[in-house]
């Protein structure tokens, strides 16, 4: 048996995360328009890092917390960061960015899953940033998996200004999961119909992987397919659900063996975090301004089932300003083709920030 589905969301963290290559994003110019400062923080049971990015001539000045997608790199010095601190700061704004636990100069475990931790840690570094005596007050901003970890800070910090949104999945990890592996079936070049088909045979998997369903309907499942055309090169390519290049899957010995030895390998799978209906922790957005941003052509995503959840999560609440913006034809992280970040994005979002900020005053 293969560990492909451990790669498979090695690569998906792309599924909840930020993929920014630097060979092409835009570098800050040369002319300084922020500094930098490093602190080690104190987050519950462990100490995070972080990096403020100070805008360039200003004794005071607020400040957005940047909260990254999923993956276990340090992103605090990241291209897309300075890309953000840049931007922020040509508008007399901060940035503060730090390594989640387990990442970089962070301490603890990483953890892909547990949201309500991790809005906690995110909460904390807000905290932080409240009590620096230059920085008159703290929004909130994210990508990808943020978008299930913001809102349970906002539970937690009560004065933050807003939260900006990027490129959040509405529905569940499981469900988004799902998509990706769809939209991957027809990047191999299946019909829609083949897709579908494949999804259903990853969905039977996963949740039999899950401890959701059992291991015979799976595996009826997984044989009802085993004669399309298409069955072998998906069964055996690295983004698969774990089984055998015939299509055999684990046996319920071998699966509780398996979750002993290497239990990592299913966290996507087992984690209770990975079925939760959000809408309730989306409506704790409901108590400040939120600006939500989708790329037309993501690939990780499905905005059409996404956005709507969100829509429907803070509707009725007229007194903050609850924004949506999807720029066409940008892919997750709000890039062109190319892999150039969005100009009208940044300046759109920085500008949106500055007037939460200013109209807070």
């Amino acid at each position: 048996m293969r560990n492909s589905f451990l790669a498979a969301v090695t690569v998906v963290l792309a599924f909840m995360g930020l993929a920014v290559s630097p060979a092409t994003a835009q570098a800050p110019a040369a002319e300084a328009v922020y500094v930098t400062s490093d602190a080690t923080i104190p987050a519950g049971d462990v100490s995070l890092s972080t990096r403020l990015y100070a805008p360039v001539g200003l004794e005071r000045f607020p400040v957005v917390v940047l909260v990254t997608g999923s993956g276990n790199e340090s992103e605090i010095d990241g291209p897309y960061y300075r890309i953000l601190a840049r931007t922020f700061a040509a508008r007399g704004i901060g940035v503060l960015a730090y390594d989640k636990r387990g990442v970089g100069g962070s301490t603890g475990t990483y953890t892909g899953s547990d949201f309500a931790g991790l809005g906690a840690d995110a909460a904390a570094v807000a905290n932080y940033a409240l009590s620096l005596p230059q920085v008159e007050a703290v929004g909130m901003w994210g990508i990808s998996q943020a978008g299930w970890i913001i809102p349970s800070a906002v539970r937690r910090e009560r004065s933050l200004r807003f939260a900006i949104l990027v490129s959040p999945a509405g529905v569940n990890p499981h469900e988004q999961v799902s998509y990706f592996l769809y939209r991957q079936a027809l990047s191999w070049g299946l019909s829609p119909e083949e897709a579908a088909e494949t999804d259903r045979m990853h969905r039977a998997v996963s949740l039999y992987y899950a401890g959701r369903a059992s291991h015979g309907n799976a595996q009826v499942i997984v044989d009802s397919y085993s004669q399309r055309r298409w069955f072998h090169a998906v069964v055996t390519h690295p983004y698969w659900d774990e089984m055998s290049p015939e299509g055999v899957i684990l046996t319920p010995d071998q699966l509780a063996a398996a979750l002993q030895e290497r239990p990592g390998a299913f966290e996507i799978y087992r984690e209770h975090s990975s079925f939760v209906n959000y809408a309730g922790v989306y409506r704790a957005l409901r108590r400040l301004p939120t600006l939500i941003i989708y790329g037309g052509a993501d690939e990780l995503v499905p905005v059409d089932q996404s956005r709507p959840l969100f829509e429907r999560a803070l509707r009725g609440e007229h007194r903050r300003a609850h924004d949506f913006r999807v720029f066409a034809g940008a892919s997750h992280d709000i890039q062109t083709p190319e892999g150039r970040v969005y100009p009208d994005y940044l300046a759109a979002m920085a500008d949106w920030a500055r007037a939460q900020f200013d109209g807070g005053r």
